[in-house]
């Protein structure tokens, strides 16, 4: 197989897998609290023969958006969004995880837990259960979760030196492989929701291009196929 050939390839192959991290940006863009994603690409060279290297390009891994996103008010004095760095600490049967979607609620044992049912941790990571009696929930901005007898716990925000390093998960959770560091001054919100911050606009105009681009490549190794063929015929007639 040609040089060509193998760079229009290898291109294609990394184009497929930008289009499924597009795509997945796309279908979250109404997801609370999800930060789109984006391929690094780096050169990698390859030996062609004496003193000939070939150019390729390869997917160097994924980068987060950290950007916010909108926030928006809710009726739900247990909707929190963090504003700035940090995430949320949840357990679930397989250990703890990590989500900026801060859409809370009370389950039957009145323990303040996220959409699948999952506690919501503390300061000391153990849940955060209501008193009986408890009606009104009040979260202020460094965490700190009252009632009216007063405080029943802190809902505990986490940072890390490293974001990108953080594996998400399915429902919007993150899996991280170093331990995190409690946000000395975190920024909680009560009554409001981080949006997603994908930009639908662009992401499809990404795709368009992205779309075109593989057609280009599709052309080109077609191109260089339909050549070696007549070059074949060619020299088969020759001999």
């Amino acid at each position: 197989m040609e040089t060509p050939i193998l760079i229009g390839l290898s291109r294609q192959m990394l184009m497929k897998r930008q289009l499924s991290v597009i795509a997945n940006n796309i279908a979250n863009a109404s997801t609370v609290g999800f930060k789109s994603e984006n391929m690094m690409f780096s050169e990698h060279l390859a030996e062609a023969g004496k003193n000939e290297k070939i150019s390729f390009v390869r997917g160097s891994g994924i980068i987060r958006d950290r950007s916010m996103g909108e926030l928006v008010d809710t009726a739900n004095s247990l909707d929190l969004a963090i504003s700035g760095r940090g995430y949320f600490s949840v357990e679930n049967r397989f250990g703890v995880r990590y989500k900026r979607n801060g859409h809370f609620r009370m389950d039957e044992l009145r323990q303040i837990v996220n959409s699948d049912g999952h506690p919501v941790l503390s300061e000391n990571e153990q849940p955060i259960e209501l008193r009986p009696n408890d009606r009104e929930v009040t979260i202020s901005k460094n965490g700190d979760v009252s009632t009216e007898s007063g405080k029943i716990g802190k809902i505990q925000v986490f940072n890390f030196q490293n974001e990108n390093l953080l594996r998400r998960m399915s429902n919007g959770l993150y899996l991280s492989p170093l331990p995190p560091e409690v946000s000395e001054s975190p920024v909680v919100l009560q009554g409001k929701l981080e949006q997603s911050n994908v930009e639908t606009i662009t992401e499809v105009t990404k795709m368009i291009e992205l779309v075109r681009a593989y057609e280009s490549a599709s052309r080109l190794i077609e191109g260089e196929h339909d050549r070696e063929r007549r070059a074949i015929q060619t020299l088969t007639k020759m001999n």
